[in-house]
Parts: C-alpha cells; structure tokens; sequence
C-alpha cells in the first residue's frame, strides 16, 4: 500500500503527525524516514517557503498496516486533545483496529510525555477525589 504524507505545519503553528500501526498492535512515531521491516518512505516534493518549508513523502507499506495521519488541535495545541488515556487510545483504535492499549501507552510516554502525564493526572485525580 503507498500513501502521501506532508509534514507541513498549520496555522498556528500546528505540527503535522502521523504514525504506523502494525498488524501486531505496534505503534511507529512517523517523521518522514523510512522504517525498517515497516515503511519505506521516500521525498517526492519539497517546497521552500521559509517557517512554511514543507516535503511531502511516498510512504510504501504493507497492506496489513495503517497510516495514520493528524494536526495537532487548533484551540489547545495538544497532540492528542483527550482527557484520558481511554479516550485518546479509542480515537487512535478507530483508526487502527489492530492498536493494542499496550503499544498504544508505550508509543505516548516515549513520544509524547506531556500528554501521558496529562492523563495520570487526570486519573490520580479521580483516585482522590472520589
């Protein structure tokens, strides 16, 4: 399977993301290279425009692998704009039915650790103030 993806930023400066989700369950943060036994990914376009220099890529993979691709949000700037871990992971599992929660945890905590602290906050917050 082959996609198009442009690492673009949006207004406000919103970054581009994206991310491969195995047939095993297994989340790969997705930046424009090629990944070993997942993708191979190659620059078909680039486009110089100062703070808007964008390149966009083929991305090769394999037809039991999803790509997923987002903005971060417009009115919080969050790369994932969801309260809890369960919410976030179920936005991501609609995507790609195969994303196991595991994964799922492992791919937010190395990639995105504000939004993993985010969500124990909230849910020590709950313990507490039940």
């Amino acid at each position: 399977m082959n996609v198009k993806w442009n690492n673009g930023i949006g207004s406000r400066s919103r970054k581009s993301l994206a991310a491969i989700v195995a047939e095993d369950g297994r989340v790969f943060d997705f930046v424009g290279e090629s990944i070993p036994g997942v993708c191979h990914s190659q620059e078909t376009d680039y486009e110089k425009h100062g703070r808007w220099t964008n390149s966009t890529f083929s991305v090769d993979l394999k037809s039991t692998s999803t790509f997923i691709a987002w903005m971060q949000d417009w009115d919080t700037g969050y790369s994932f704009p969801y309260p809890t871990w369960q919410e976030a992971y179920q936005w991501m599992l609609e995507k790609a039915p195969a994303l196991k929660m595991e994964h799922f945890r492992t791919y937010v905590l190395e990639y995105f650790p504000k939004s993993a602290a985010r969500w124990d906050a909230a849910e020590a917050a709950k313990v507490e103030f039940k």
